[in-house]
């Protein structure tokens, strides 16, 4: 009885000793993933910290050809704006009647991150001139988004489009699309 006993409170110990170690490695995943969170930075000239995303007033702007630097936990890459067009082009597949479509080039360019950057339509927001959000938009595009590694630019093109006819748009981006601020806006004449 006594060595029964004496086993039943070993295993007792044994399942606390793993719901203690359980709980520890949770905390520390968790520590971690707000650490890297913070960790995130953007370079503005100012050198800005993006421990705590801004508010939307502080949040910088930036036109056609003027790359934006976001300085992560394992490195930094850039993104610019380099071009848009209104498309005439529709798709007739779409179920999308957008007022108008924008043909955006855009190009990324992976600095010092260790890990690969991709960057894609995914990562933007269109917003009009009335403040209404876009979304993108079926129609061909000739330049794609890849996955690039230290040193390497990309080119790449996206289709987006927009409820009301605008003469400037912007372009909110968001380092992660989960984020509830955009790094960076883009103010884009038409």
């Amino acid at each position: 009885k006594e060595k029964i006993r004496g086993l039943k409170q070993m295993k007792i110990k044994e399942q606390r000793g793993i719901t203690v170690i359980s709980i520890i490695l949770i905390i520390v995943i968790a520590i971690v993933l707000i650490i890297l969170i913070k960790n995130v930075k953007r370079d503005n000239n100012n050198d800005q910290e993006l421990g705590t995303r801004p508010s939307s007033q502080e949040i910088a702007v930036f036109g056609i050809n003027e790359p934006v630097t976001i300085k992560t936990f394992t490195g930094n890459y850039s993104v610019e704006i380099t071009g848009i067009q209104e498309m005439a082009e529709r798709n007739q597949f779409s179920d999308k009647n957008f007022e108008q479509v924008f043909l955006i080039s855009y190009t990324y360019k992976n600095i010092s991150n260790t890990e690969s950057v991709y960057i894609s339509d995914m990562d933007f927001q269109i917003i009009d001139e009335e403040g209404v959000i876009g979304d993108t938009y079926p129609n061909s595009i000739s330049q794609y988004p890849q996955y690039i590694t230290k040193g390497i630019t990309c080119q790449a093109e996206m289709v987006l489009g927009v409820n009301n006819r605008s003469n400037v748009i912007q372009l909110q981006y968001r380092d992660n699309m989960f984020d509830d601020q955009p790094i960076a806006i883009f103010k884009l004449n038409v």
